[in-house]
């Protein structure tokens, strides 16, 4: 598809979201000329248009014939030695033009005086078409009854064949070393960072101590190793530092000595390093490294004190 989809829902009830969008299509109306005076796309990927109001208010004509199509899309690529960068791609398709031209010329749908609508923003790709006259259009987009791109008009897009025209190197999105880090911790199936969630849940109150269990590790099991650093928001963040495979052997030991882990002791410690456990069933423990000396379970949320076994195999693994 191509569309990109935003959330927009936190912090507000899933039905005030919907009576938000009762009966009506929620924005301005499209506005601006539909002719475009150069169909090629921004070099700079903050300067992509987004929305319907970026596309003409003229619909496109049964009498317009359109002979070709170029998009604008954003990709992200590894740049050897120079981290990963994002790109504006310029596209050209000059068959299968038909599909779109039809989604293109249909009718809004009719906007029912009461309809509960998702929360959920739809944006469409950038893009235009050329006509039989040489003229380059951004012609209005159908809307659905609660104001969203009609899905014909995606389809149509995602069925073209496209023929790379151009990319524009535009914007940093991860350095050198943070592209490397991520490799290393793909090869050992670590994640490369999270949220800090031992600080995270230590914060927000008491932790409930209970049973710690990884249940009978089969498969993968990785060994994670992670610092602790600063998010921008100041939030706490876990970063990958090192990790590999563990053994069936080791890991069914690592497993009995978490499930012997005991109450979770008072203490407000900060740690500075935290061993992460997973397994290839999703089952997963963060273990204090350093500070209080927990370990979370992540499957059920509950905390136990770290046995001398539980640190020691976790040290050697």
């Amino acid at each position: 598809m191509r569309t990109r989809v935003m959330a927009w829902a936190a912090g507000v009830s899933a039905v005030a979201l919907l009576l938000a969008g009762c009966g009506s299509r929620g924005g301005p109306e499209p506005s601006g000329a539909a002719t475009v005076a150069a169909h090629a796309c921004p070099t700079a990927v903050d300067a992509m248009p987004q929305g319907l109001t970026s596309f003409g208010p003229e619909r496109l004509s049964e009498a317009t014939r359109v002979t070709a199509v170029v998009e604008c899309v954003v990709e992200n690529r590894i740049v050897p030695g120079d981290g990963e960068w994002s790109y504006v791609v310029e596209k050209r398709a000059t068959t299968d033009l038909d599909a779109l031209a039809t989604a293109l010329r249909a009718d809004d749908e009719p906007v029912p005086w009461s309809q509960g609508c998702s929360a959920v923003l739809v944006l469409l790709v950038w893009f235009a078409v050329e006509t039989d006259d040489g003229t380059w259009l951004r012609p209005r987009i159908p809307e659905t009854s609660c104001g969203e791109p009609q899905a014909a008009v995606s389809a149509a897009l995602d069925a073209m064949t496209w023929t790379t025209v151009s990319a524009t190197k535009s914007k940093q999105v991860r350095s050198r070393k943070a592209v490397e880090t991520a490799s290393r911790a793909g090869a050992a199936g670590c994640p490369d960072a999270f949220k800090d969630m031992i600080a995270i849940d230590a914060a927000d109150g008491t932790p409930t101590s209970g049973p710690i269990t990884l249940g009978s590790p089969t498969g993968a099991v990785s060994v994670c190793r992670y610092a602790v650093v600063k998010d921008s928001d100041g939030s706490p963040m876990l970063t990958f530092v090192s990790g590999r495979h563990m053994s069936p052997r080791t890991a069914a030991q690592l497993a009995a000595a978490a499930a012997a882990s005991g109450p979770v002791a008072p203490c407000t410690k900060p740690h500075t390093q935290v061993t992460g456990v997973q397994t290839a069933t999703g089952a997963w423990l963060l273990v204090e490294a350093d500070g209080c000396l927990r370990v979370l379970d992540g499957d059920t949320n509950v905390w136990g004190q770290a046995t001398p076994a539980l640190l020691a195999a976790v040290a050697a693994s």
